[in-house]
């Protein structure tokens, strides 16, 4: 886990910070703060995307502004990107930001010296890092209480053999056991499926969310994807489309479904 972030030293002096204590007061630029220390926590890839402005101003302890007023200044002083990305963070908190990457890689480092026969047919399908949810699932072991293997029962006497059991049906943890593990998708089979698709994703900023979050969907810690295409077509079309929407809706221009759009030149960024 995370235990610290990195904070430039001229953050307090600079324009921006200035602007924001303008605009909201003191209580702003140190809930700014707060708001990268859960970050580090809880959202090491810098999204705040699915989270309300209530649930955003109460992580960075906002008690004193309107919690939509809150994030209208962080948008407008430039800390809060118009898609909910803390702006610049995996430049300014790559040891953050890469958190669980390295914790999924040392997770699979991990099964080659104890289980090499998973690791060996892993490594074969170019998997090279693996989640605690997929590692446990795949060297699950059933023991008795004492910590020693159950010997095999006796075999009934010749005269009269039991009968054999009926199989017991699968269970969901065996039956997911079973399945090939996840091959996460390169950047071209994700450009290719977007551009058939003409649906607008940024495949770059599609393949980097996910590599941070450990290939895992939904809110920490989440849940191993299944399928890639499918998070794609029901997750990031309808949020694009939706959020297009929202703009709209407020009086700005409307953009490309799933496009980002980056600081045009002299445009601020946080100081390193």
């Amino acid at each position: 886990m995370n235990k610290d972030i990195r904070v430039a030293l001229s953050f307090f002096g600079h324009r921006k910070t200035k602007k924001l204590i303008r605009q909201a007061g003191l209580e702003a630029a140190w809930g700014l703060l707060q708001l990268w220390a859960f970050a580090a926590r809880e959202k090491q890839n810098g999204s705040l995307d699915g989270m309300t402005d209530e649930e955003i101003s109460d992580e960075a302890n906002i008690t004193s502004i309107k919690p939509s007023v809150f994030v209208d200044h962080l948008k407008d002083c430039k800390w809060l990107d118009a898609d909910m990305y803390l702006h610049d963070w995996h430049e300014h908190n790559p040891w953050a930001a890469g958190a669980q990457d390295r914790a999924d890689k040392a997770r699979f480092s991990r099964l080659c010296a104890t289980h090499n026969n998973i690791f060996k047919e892993l490594q074969a399908k170019g998997v090279n890092a693996i989640s605690r949810l997929d590692y446990d699932i795949l060297t699950a072991a059933k023991r008795p209480v004492n910590g020693s293997l159950t010997p095999a029962p006796a075999p009934a006497p010749a005269p009269a053999p039991a009968p054999a059991p009926a199989p017991a049906p699968k269970s969901k943890a065996r039956a997911r056991s079973a399945q090939a593990p996840f091959i996460p998708p390169t950047l071209e089979d994700v450009t290719a499926f977007c551009l058939e698709r003409k649906n607008g994703i940024n495949p770059q900023k599609f393949i980097d969310h996910y590599t941070n979050t450990g290939w895992r969907t939904g809110k920490p810690p989440g849940y191993p994807m299944k399928d890639w295409k499918a998070a794609i077509r029901k997750t990031w079309e309808e949020k694009s489309n939706g959020k297009n929407q929202r703009l709209s809706s407020t009086g700005h221009p409307k953009a490309e479904p799933g496009k980002y759009t980056k600081p045009k030149p002299g445009d601020e960024i946080r100081p390193e």
